[in-house]
């Protein structure tokens, strides 16, 4: 059976619902900010290593650069707010900003990992495919649907 990689789009999707970028049933959250260890469907270990999410700060500074920006520039030259008028709403803006986006961040980053080593989260970072899990889980086959397991070759979705 020929796998081939989840589309960007779906994994994009999942990210943007705090949903498990594997599976996209299992959420991310358990609260405001504390992230599950693992996914509850597929058992995907989120934080894949010591320090994993540090990356995730360059996208919560890219997203809040990207949004302060654009909306510096349409309210001052669009709308013409004075400049005075923009200096303290920005500010705070500024840091309020990184703490809303910081879950979709993480998200974003996880997705992006999953994407583009999609080998890499087939199983945990020690190798090891979780119990009752499929093997391939990262993939789509060609009729869309995740891999199973070969109940009949005796491996049972495990790698060797």
């Amino acid at each position: 059976m020929r796998q081939r990689r989840i589309p960007a789009s779906v994994i994009l999707g999942r990210a943007l619902r705090l949903r498990c970028p594997r599976c996209g049933d299992g959420h991310l959250y358990e609260g405001l900010a504390k992230m599950y260890e693992r996914c509850s469907s597929c058992q995907l270990k989120y934080e894949r290593a010591p320090g994993y999410f540090l990356g995730s700060t360059y996208i919560n500074y890219a997203l809040t650069a990207l949004v302060i920006t654009v909306l510096f520039i349409v309210l001052r030259f669009k709308v013409e707010v004075a400049r005075e008028t923009l200096l303290w709403p920005m500010l705070a803006l500024c840091l309020l900003l990184p703490v809303l986006l910081f879950r979709h961040a993480r998200s974003l980053w996880l997705a992006m990992d999953s994407y583009f080593d999609a080998e890499g989260f087939r199983s945990d970072p020690d190798g090891t495919v979780p119990p009752g899990q499929p093997a391939g889980l990262g993939v789509l086959t060609e009729s869309g649907a995740h891999p199973l397991p070969d109940t009949h070759s005796g491996e049972h979705g495990h790698q060797a």
